[in-house]
């Protein structure tokens, strides 16, 4: 029984080495736990014990150990077995994040064909190398689930970058739940700096406030087509979409490039015609010019 803060505590007449030790079994303290184990014990811990925090905790310890075969082993077992979805999911995201796929070559490939969606999205998120680049397309256009989809989209766009350009514009025409497969797809055209899509991301503008700030990444990279298409929605009707228009000013394009930014905003500054920029603007171009301290 633990009751104090500081104590050591005993256990006579273990004749044998354990093959595994839980801290507060049954997890009812409310805690953090520092307490570094043998790898044995933690593969034991994550393979046999049935409680899920117990479980997870062993996920967190085994990802410390980059390189060690026994900890890969341990967190692919219970990648492809745990009979608990979680449990697998964060086995497979371990994996993806901290161990050479060499160590683990069909753990996270075998993992894309879950039952479980959220499995499946951590395989295709873990996914790096080509060999899974026709799975994850094949994903993309087939899974029941928009959240496996998008993170195969994100994948295919990583292992095999040549149908990239096909994928993409799929994605920006593809409707699904919370725009998740269009958010995947917006991504893609902002990483690839493929200007061809610039008109199929304008037209996401009412959509979704990430298409505002994918076309200021274009336009302060220099092209001019994006840069006439932010600029324009400035003055758009509708206030949610010149709002999103200014916060991609305010916050994606003058990190790109401060000076052209606000040069920029200054010379547009008089052809305003709604009140709600007019202010924006001038709070921001008075922000950003004010001499430090």
């Amino acid at each position: 029984e633990l009751n104090a803060r500081q104590q050591v505590i005993v256990i006579d007449n273990v004749r044998t080495a354990p093959t595994m030790v839980i801290l507060d079994d049954g997890n009812q303290l409310v805690k953090e736990l520092t307490f570094d184990q043998p790898v044995s014990w933690l593969a034991q811990q994550l393979g046999s014990n049935t409680d899920l925090w117990n479980r997870a905790w062993a996920i967190d310890q085994l990802a410390r150990h980059r390189g060690d075969p026994e900890a890969a082993k341990a967190l692919a077992d219970a990648a492809m077995r745990a009979d608990y979805f979680l449990t697998r999911a964060d086995a497979v995201t371990a994996l993806g994040e901290h161990f050479p796929a060499a160590l683990t070559p069909d753990a996270v490939l075998k993992a894309t064909h879950d039952t479980s969606a959220a499995v499946r999205t951590a395989a295709f998120t873990a996914l790096m190398d080509d060999s899974g680049a026709v799975i994850a397309r094949n994903a993309f256009h087939g899974d029941s689930s928009y959240e496996v989809r998008a993170a195969a989209l994100r994948a295919a766009l990583r292992t095999d970058p040549s149908h990239a350009r096909d994928l993409v514009g799929e994605g920006l025409g593809m409707p699904s739940y919370r725009d998740v497969v269009l958010r995947a797809a917006l991504e893609g055209v902002a990483l690839s700096n493929d200007t061809t899509l610039t008109d199929k991301v304008d037209a996401s503008v009412a959509i979704i406030e990430d298409a505002t700030h994918v076309l200021g990444i274009l336009g302060a990279r220099g092209n001019l087509h994006a840069m006439s298409l932010i600029t324009s929605h400035l003055n758009d009707s509708r206030a949610g979409v010149r709002r999103w228009a200014f916060n991609a000013f305010s916050q994606t394009m003058i990190r790109i490039d401060r000076a052209m930014t606000l040069e920029l905003l200054q010379q547009i500054q008089g052809t305003f015609r709604y009140a709600d920029i007019r202010q924006q603007v001038a709070d921001l171009l008075a922000r950003e010019r004010k001499p430090p301290g």
